[in-house]
């Protein structure tokens, strides 16, 4: 509906149906049984979620009462922080999402760094994050950016991810027919 009604103001869109379409099971089972919010204990989890699927989260908001129709109807026009963004960022929308994850293919590279990072801070005992997941849902478009495949990668993470990524290409071309 967030799409259909942002097309007929002429926008170009962001967010691609098929791709929320080929992993709403999964994020909705993530929703409900595994994704942690923040609490006094710990930071909660971190979800990197793949970009083009904005409008789908934005529509479970909105039926779970968090976004407004107003804000719908104005989906990729945040001007004066009335509308919503097209793609998951903070600075746009710092109470919604948690991190940029539609920046050439940074969303998978710095889920790995925050992940490699929460160790640091446990195995140096500043902060207790062993409760704490990062979670980084990877489309085909971040995957065929250099920077998701960088040096940083071990071999067992570079099959993962191509494993993952394989997925995600099929269901879309599937759903795109």
């Amino acid at each position: 509906m967030t799409v259909l009604r942002a097309s007929k103001k002429d926008l170009e869109l962001g967010g691609h149906m098929a791709s929320f379409q080929s992993s709403a099971t999964i994020y909705e089972v993530c929703f409900n049984h595994f994704f942690r919010a923040r609490t006094a204990q710990d930071g909660g989890d971190l979800v990197y979620f793949q970009g083009h699927i904005s409008p789908g989260i934005y529509a479970r908001a909105f039926l779970e009462g968090r976004l407004t129709e107003e804000q719908l109807n104005n989906f990729r026009q945040e001007v004066h922080g009335k509308g919503l963004s097209s793609y998951p960022h903070p600075k746009l929308m710092p109470d919604f999402w948690q991190f940029p994850t539609v920046s050439m293919g940074l969303g998978p590279l710095s889920a790995i760094y925050q992940a490699k990072f929460l160790k640091y801070l446990e195995h140096r005992g500043l902060k207790k994050t062993s409760a704490q997941t990062v979670y980084a849902f990877l489309g085909d478009g971040e995957m065929d950016e250099p920077e998701s495949k960088g040096r940083s990668l071990s071999q067992p993470v570079r099959n993962w991810i191509t494993w993952c990524s394989s997925l995600t290409v099929t269901c879309n071309v599937w759903m795109d027919r």
